[in-house]
């Protein structure tokens, strides 16, 4: 007989009066398929997902090698091959899944073993896509253990079938391949485990020596736990905590704030080479791993095994860091990175002792925030008074400024920031603003120690010593603070009001500033920082309150020239603009490196608008119309 010519129902049989069912001779049971993907189910969230394997493996491979030794002894088949072949056919009839053979080899004489084929509807592969979705490896583990069992019958010694596609991790069908040992070699070295029978005592004793590893794992990391609390518990404050942590696991540690600006590092970092691990963090961090909102990370960084590893270059050197976030409640206070060169080895002790030592970070940051909190609240309160003039008396508010560090006789402007935070949602914009605050004296500290801002009436202000700051120093630190924002899809407009040069003129400066801001929002000005005292004559008209006035004031008056210029790319504007500041044709004629024939040509066209500059009040009303048109640009 054929293989193919088996029928089920000349193997089966039932003896419904004693409650059993025979197939082929050998007592069966005939199982429901959910309920065994139950208990497939059970034994992996029980056992774990090797253990679970290793059961189902030798489970399968029993079934098989039983049904080989029963067909081998019961057969009435033609000849070996068909005998070979009926293992798949008395599989399918099982119900395990339906079987192609591709490619069917056993030839004892030439001691060669080989089987190819795919499984199509295979019951252990919907089961586990049922219970556990889409695995990353292979999953039909029962039904490789029979048809390794099956094949081990047959062929008199062991052989292994491995499984090469599977429908449990995505691929449409399943494909096996089965072979010798020795035809195997070293590649099947790593699933020849899950053949190996052992006995319960055997499991139980495994299990009991990895709990007691565990123990002693855990005790470690809480004793360790322990002693960074008590650092806490007397102030010893970041350092101390990143250098101990450090030296515990043996590799670099480095901390850092939510907007990636470094806090606190351990010793064996040498100092020159600290901004370039900056500024390759601060690039490879917001590049790959944070989104553009306020404290915020990619969610996908850390497993329930391992946070995220990956390589890095610094200074032409191979380094991989693996990162880890401080979070409390929905705040993430900033990242600590764990780096090492060539290769990073986290031990699973020294990964669950970082992530308990990131709760004591976080207690720490939590407590400075607190602290500057507290401080930002004397402070508003101090430049509040300040600006509005409600203090009792001179001495008074001096004496409160000198508290907070800040030497109100001092000439200092008041400056103001306008910062729209369009990447947080409404209900978290109280957030957003305040990690906005944080970052603002975060970058500006830089270029002065004593900086701290105070958030009043939605803005921030701060008051910046005239002596020790200058205008370009404050806008290079003002443009520094727009691109890191930028970074958040943060806008940023600044305002500096005049010098207060005493108590009293700290109002009118925080007037100024706030003017500054209104007409940079009024323009639209691509330049986002404005100096009051840039404005000139302009910050009288400010006065009026109607921009819209002042705008069409500045159109009328120049709208013939700057219609010209737009139709043939000419630059009247800028030869009348040098002209009306000279008053002098030569002078004019050298700033702009143009022949006097050429700036004669160019004055008679804009002549020929009717503007007659030999006119003071001409000459006044173009020249404040050329100032509006240089602000707005």
């Amino acid at each position: 007989m054929k293989a193919k010519d088996m029928s089920f129902m000349d193997l089966i049989e039932f003896r419904k009066e004693e409650g059993e069912v025979y197939l082929k001779g050998q007592r069966s049971l005939i199982l429901n398929v959910d309920a065994l993907g139950t208990l497939r189910k059970d034994l992996i969230h029980n056992l774990g997902h090797d253990r679970a394997k290793a059961f189902l493996v030798r489970y399968g491979w029993q079934l098989g090698y039983n049904d080989g030794i029963n067909l081998m002894r019961n057969h009435d088949l033609d000849n070996e091959e068909e005998l070979f072949k009926a293992g798949s056919v008395l599989f399918s009839m099982e119900g395990f899944a339906r079987v192609q053979n591709d490619i069917v080899i056993a030839d004892k004489e030439t001691n060669t073993f080989l089987k190819k084929g795919k499984f199509f509807n295979s019951f252990e592969a919907d089961q586990h896509l049922r219970h556990f979705g889409l695995s990353d490896k292979p999953v039909c583990w029962l039904l490789i253990g029979y048809a390794s069992g099956y094949g081990s019958a047959f062929w008199g010694e062991k052989v292994y079938y491995v499984e090469t596609k599977c429908k449990g991790n995505g691929d449409t069908h399943c494909e096996f391949e089965g072979r010798t040992l020795d035809d195997w070699g070293d590649s099947i070295t790593s699933e020849l485990s899950y053949y190996e029978d052992k006995t319960i005592s055997e499991e139980l004793n495994n299990a009991y020596k990895k709990i007691e590893d565990q123990n002693i794992q855990l005790e470690r990391v809480l004793k360790t736990h322990q002693e960074l609390s008590k650092l806490v518990l007397c102030g010893k404050g970041l350092k101390e905590i990143t250098n101990n942590i450090s030296r515990i696991i043996g590799h670099s540690v480095l901390l850092w704030d939510s907007n990636i600006d470094l806090l606190a590092f351990d010793q064996s970092i040498k100092e020159d080479r600290l901004d370039k691990i900056a500024k390759v963090f601060h690039k490879e961090l917001y590049g790959n791993h944070l989104d553009n909102s306020a404290g915020s990370y990619d969610r996908n960084l850390v497993t329930d095994d391992l946070p995220l590893k990956k390589e890095v270059t610094i200074d032409n050197n191979s380094f991989w860091y693996a990162l880890f976030p401080i979070i409390s409640g929905k705040t993430t206070y900033g990242y600590i990175t764990v780096l090492e060169e060539d290769t990073l080895k986290l031990d699973k002790e020294s990964l669950v002792l970082v992530q308990r030592t990131i709760d004591i970070y976080a207690i720490e940051m939590m407590k400075q925030r607190q602290l500057s909190d507290l401080e930002n609240r004397h402070r508003t309160s101090f430049v509040e008074t300040l600006l509005n003039q409600t203090y009792a008396t001179v001495d008074s508010i001096m004496e409160r400024g000198k508290k907070l560090g800040q030497d109100i006789l001092e000439p200092n402007y008041v400056m103001v920031l306008e910062i729209e935070d369009e990447g947080s949602p409404s209900n978290d914009k109280t957030n957003s603003l305040r990690e906005a605050l944080i970052l603002s004296d975060s970058v500006l500290s830089k270029y002065n120690s004593s900086l701290a801002g105070t958030e009043l009436d939605s803005r921030f202000v701060y008051l910046i010593p005239s002596n020790r700051m200058t205008k370009d120093f404050i806008f290079e630190g003002l443009r520094n603070l727009k691109s890191k924002l930028s970074k958040r899809n943060a806008s940023m407009t600044a305002g500096i009001g005049d010098i207060a040069r005493n108590v009293e003129g700290y109002m009118k400066s925080y007037q100024q500033a706030n003017k500054s801001i209104r007409f940079i929002n009024a323009f639209s000005k691509q330049e986002r920082i404005l100096f009051y005292e840039d404005m000139g004559a302009i910050s009288l008209l400010m006065n009026t309150q109607d921009e819209e006035s002042i705008i069409e004031f500045m159109s009328k008056k120049l709208k013939p020239i700057i219609d010209f210029d737009r139709e043939y790319n000419s630059d009247l504007i800028m030869t009348l603009d040098h002209y009306l500041n000279t008053d002098s044709m030569r002078k004019t004629s050298a700033d702009i490196n143009l022949s006097l024939s050429g700036l004669k040509y160019r004055l008679n066209q804009i002549k020929d608008f009717g503007y007659d500059l030999q006119s003071p009040n001409e000459k006044f009303e173009l020249q404040l119309a050329l100032n509006i048109y240089k602000l707005t640009q």
